[in-house]
């Protein structure tokens, strides 16, 4: 028999599935505030993550190991740009990650033409996916 109430699998499963993802973006903003600085790009960086898995299996037809492996490498690079401007370059962390946060919007907009990408979608090669 399944427990209802407080401790029912249904609430653990809406717990996880609501705040997972937004504490792990918290621990990254932590981790930036905890240096003496701060992170806009981050809400960027998590949309575009999100396309670009959408786009690996959707478009491509890769496997969902695939489209992880691309968002952390994508993540991976965004931080390492960050990191060299801020450190190397000298721009405040607050407009470098600005800049980002722009440019990552932009980009998002190149390979779906400001659309969204779903199963069975029309593709510029006149196939559906």
């Amino acid at each position: 028999m399944q427990q209802r109430g407080l401790l029912g699998l249904d609430l653990q499963y809406l717990f996880f599935n609501l705040f997972l993802l937004k504490g792990i973006l918290a621990l990254g903003v932590t981790a930036t505030l905890v240096v003496d600085g701060f992170d806009l790009s981050i809400g960027s960086v998590a949309t575009s993550a999100l396309m670009l898995s959408a786009y690996v299996m959707v478009v491509l037809e890769m496997s969902a190991f695939s489209a992880i492996v691309a968002c952390l490498f994508m993540g991976a690079a965004v931080g390492f740009i960050n990191g060299l401007l801020i450190v190397k370059a000298r721009v405040p962390d607050l407009l470098a990650t600005l800049g980002m946060m722009f440019l990552l919007i932009g980009l998002q907009r190149i390979p779906t033409e400001g659309r969204s990408i779903s199963t069975g979608m029309k593709l510029p090669d006149g196939f559906n996916r």
